[in-house]
């Protein structure tokens, strides 16, 4: 079961700009939502594929209020544990169940630490962080559907104006990839001798496959 979590948060803090350096403690309060994506696969044979036949339920969703604390171990490193009401939900009938109602009530308590890491400058008025969790399965997705090579030996000629995209240039050619997939201003304007796409681009030639 898929989970969409929604939180608007509020954070707390002495003075009217909280520098995230290490040794800092931070609180937030807030609502966050649970909406469960459903309706779940099929619990019983026969699935004739239209649902009939097949017993499914649904979980409907709950809010409820919601906040946490931070602690910055470093000034990029921070624990958090997110703190919340518990989470009551109703499961509901559906495919060959449907109309049956309420079939039973689950309860969601989140009891949990995230390992943080920060990017940008502790003074920073916006820093994007991603959990451990998350980039280690990153990792492990880019393992599994990626191909890895080693590092190409540089060419001859560059042909980025900025010499620290030279190592992308050259992993390109050597690995023949199909298409480079940057932002960078310096990489889109060689789309003439290099396939480059910015992301916007490059998830829409997808979708028109």
């Amino acid at each position: 079961m898929k989970f969409l979590a929604i939180a608007a948060a509020a954070m707390l803090a002495a003075g009217s700009v909280c520098a995230q350096t290490a040794g800092t403690w931070m609180m937030r309060a807030g609502a966050t939502q649970l909406a469960p994506v459903g309706p779940s696969g099929c619990m019983t044979a026969p699935d004739y594929g239209d649902g009939s036949g097949c017993s499914r339920s649904n979980v409907s969703a709950d809010t409820q209020l919601a906040g946490g604390i931070t602690y910055m171990y470093t000034d990029n490193i921070s624990f958090d544990v997110p703190l919340a009401l518990p989470f009551k939900h109703n499961v509901i009938g559906a495919g060959s169940l449907e109309g049956a109602g309420k079939l039973g009530e689950v309860k969601a308590l989140p009891m949990t630490v995230f390992l943080q890491y920060r990017f940008l400058e502790a003074n920073a008025k916006f820093r994007p962080y991603v959990t451990t969790a998350e980039a280690a399965a990153y990792i492990e997705l880019i393992g599994r559907e990626g191909t890895i090579h080693d590092d190409p030996p540089p060419a001859e000629e560059p042909l980025s104006a900025d010499p620290d995209d030279e190592y992308l240039l050259d992993l390109a050619r050597a690995a023949a990839a199909d298409v480079l997939v940057s932002g960078d201003s310096h990489l889109l304007v060689l789309r003439e001798v290099v396939p480059v796409m910015t992301p916007a681009q490059f998830l829409a030639s997808l979708a028109n496959r």
